[in-house]
């Protein structure tokens, strides 16, 4: 019985089952890891069997939603938006895009179907390919049963590289003048004056004298 009970204990310590059986040979294995079993299912019968009791089912989770642009090199369609849905709990969700408040047809992004996290919530993303122009706003809409209206996420091209260069060197260039011309000032408010006839205050001339 003492190698029992340090087959046992084994067990109870969080060793594998395997391994500690296959410690022991013959009847005194056999016995040892039945008598564990049995007293393992009774005790788990007395806290209440994992595999009789109810899972609990999550309340819902909102989605948050987040879009991530991605420039793909192509002159036709140059950015891939790409919306990415996670967090959110059951697992059915409807995701939209809209390009200027306008619905775009479904032939122009392929879903993903959501991915379990593990943790009871899921993820998924939606992607479309689009040439931006100024002033364009792609909107990801998210329904879910968890909101009481779309959650929605937008965005706008920004500046293109070429014109966000130009800009950043104008801006310097424009400091860097003001700053010549402050230091310009300055320097010359600060010399001295320069030496030669200061003339008296009053009248210095006869009058009626030329």
């Amino acid at each position: 019985m003492g190698q029992c009970l340090e087959l046992a204990q084994g067990i109870a310590w969080g060793s594998g089952m395997g391994k500690l059986c296959g410690a022991l040979h013959g009847s005194i294995a056999q016995e040892c890891c039945t008598e564990y079993c049995v007293g393992t299912l009774h005790r788990a019968g007395k806290r209440g069997s994992p595999t009789t009791d109810p899972i609990p089912i999550p309340a819902p989770a909102q989605p948050q939603v987040r879009i991530i642009p991605v420039e793909m090199g192509n002159a036709r369609v140059p950015v891939r938006l790409s919306c990415h849905i996670w967090g959110f709990y059951p697992p059915e969700v409807t995701v939209i895009w809209l390009h200027n408040r306008d619905i775009v047809e479904p032939d122009d992004y392929n879903p993903i179907s959501s991915i379990p996290n593990g943790d009871w919530s899921y993820q998924t993303q939606v992607s479309l390919l689009v040439a931006p122009v100024a002033g364009d706003t792609y909107t990801c809409s998210v329904q879910h049963v968890s909101l009481q209206e779309p959650l929605l996420e937008d965005w706008s091209p920004g500046l293109m590289p070429e014109v966000t260069i130009l800009v950043a060197l104008a801006t310097v260039l424009m400091v860097l003048g003001l700053g010549l011309f402050l230091a310009g000032v300055y320097h010359y408010k600060a010399r001295p004056p320069a030496p030669g006839y200061t003339p008296l205050p009053g009248d210095n001339y006869p009058a009626g004298s030329i």
